[in-house]
């Protein structure tokens, strides 16, 4: 199939594949003909661009003619206002995709239900299943040498254990709604886009995509079961966007201009972000940029922190039986064992963040101040001397020349005297941990 010219590809996938795919979107698919008409959308229009960027982007869409052809862009690609009026475009039409406009029609748990069905979901007699009624296309199986992508429509399809050796591709190929399980892609390659497909078997380790042997530059990964295996690969302008994400690397080098995010739409939790923002910053650690691994081990922190915090939540059957002065016991008590991780995050950002530290430390000179200057029995009559003596007091100087004779304030500033122990060491290791490994 692959040896096709796009033009030819392009026609057998509107002949063959995606009829049944639009009689079973019409059939399952809550008001979906009411969305075609709303949107002015025909069933040319969607064969002609590939039939699930209509329905899963999650940006509005641009259907432009140009130069006497008709293109689909995203929203934010260009001001088309400003290009139809310096004549770069002849006009274009605004699409909502179907699902965005499921939600607003009717909301989110009609929508939600929807959205789970449309997936694949079978596999049967060695095929795919889409909603377990259609079969993908399968394009897998082989070894494809120098073969060209681009302009192919490829949605819908399984590229199961397919093996592209040197492939050439120049423009952007939207592999949505496909499989690729233990697709091996050797040489260099752009702009493949996966989005909400099958690329792992969870029952096998290390059977999802493997990039070798090359530089793999705008990949992008979105909603996916996301395991990689990176041999001599240099990656740039990767996005990653999704819950569950593995990597194994062996040299494999990845630019700043990569972006990793966690998908909390979907099987959301603060454990498995933690998970996935630890994935991503050994990736960093290892391909020794400490700079973007320290960014995402503060995100990892901070939803180890947050899974703290709410932990009581998970024991809802626990305490179900409790009485409410036990219950709000045990609340206190979870409450305190995520006090020192809250504390850290507010105080130095769990190392990586050392100017919050310098932050607290002039709020509790200034509140001090504050302190000082309008208690009757201070010794310090203007804001200037009461200023002085908590600069000196916090920093632990303490020159001698302004003392406190009230128990309170003397108490007060040797409180005050330890908080700037504590805060000017934490300023100082989190400096000094910029240069350690994750």
């Amino acid at each position: 199939m692959f040896e096709l010219s796009a033009e030819k590809f392009n026609q057998m996938r509107r002949a063959i594949d995606y009829p049944p795919l639009f009689e079973l979107f019409k059939k399952e698919l809550p008001r979906f003909e009411k969305w075609m008409k709303q949107q002015g959308i025909t069933k040319e229009i969607m064969f002609e661009h590939g039939l699930s960027r209509f329905l899963i982007s999650d940006v509005i869409l641009y259907l432009c003619k140009q130069h006497g052809k008709v293109y689909l862009w995203d929203d934010g690609v260009m001001d088309f206002e400003e290009k139809k009026k310096s004549a770069w475009i002849e006009d274009f039409i605004v699409l909502t995709p179907y699902f965005l406009w499921l939600r607003s029609e009717v909301g989110d748990d009609e929508c939600n239900v929807a959205r789970s069905k449309f997936s694949i979901n079978a596999f049967m007699k060695g095929h795919h299943y889409f909603m377990g009624k259609v079969p993908l296309r399968n394009l897998g199986g082989g070894i494809l040498k120098g073969t060209n992508l681009s302009n192919k429509l490829l949605d819908f399809v399984s590229l199961d254990n397919l093996n592209l050796i040197q492939p050439m591709n120049n423009s952007h190929l939207y592999i949505y709604c496909s499989s690729a399980v233990n697709l091996v892609i050797d040489g260099s390659v752009a702009f493949l886009k996966f989005k909400e497909c099958k690329l792992s078997e969870i029952q096998i380790k290390h059977n999802g995509i493997i990039l070798q042997n090359g530089s793999f530059q705008e990949f992008s990964f979105n909603r996916c079961h996301i395991d990689l295996k990176l041999c001599s690969a240099n990656i740039m302008h990767m996005k990653v966007n999704g819950c569950n994400f593995n990597a194994v690397c062996d040299f494999a080098r990845f630019d700043s201009q990569c972006e990793f995010t966690y998908d909390r739409k979907r099987k959301f939790s603060y454990q498995s972000e933690s998970d996935f923002f630890d994935v991503v910053t050994k990736l960093f650690s290892n391909a020794n940029d400490y700079s973007k691994a320290g960014e995402y081990y503060y995100k990892k922190r901070k939803a180890l922190m947050l899974e703290s915090l709410c932990s009581w939540r998970n024991f809802r059957d626990h305490t179900f039986r409790m009485t409410k002065r036990q219950r709000f016991r045990f609340k206190v008590k979870m409450f305190l064992k995520s006090f020192p991780d809250a504390f850290n995050y507010f105080v130095w950002g769990f190392g990586e963040r050392p100017l919050r530290a310098l932050g607290t430390s002039l709020l509790i000179v200034c509140l001090s101040t504050i302190v000082y200057y309008f208690s009757a029995k201070s010794n310090t009559q203007t804001f200037v001397e009461a200023l002085y003596f908590s600069i000196v007091t916090f920093t632990t100087l303490g020159f001698g020349d302004i003392t406190q004779e009230s128990d309170f304030l003397r108490l007060f500033s040797a409180v005050e005297s330890f908080s700037g122990l504590v805060l000017m060491g934490l300023f100082l290791a989190g400096y000094a941990s910029k240069a350690k490994r994750y």
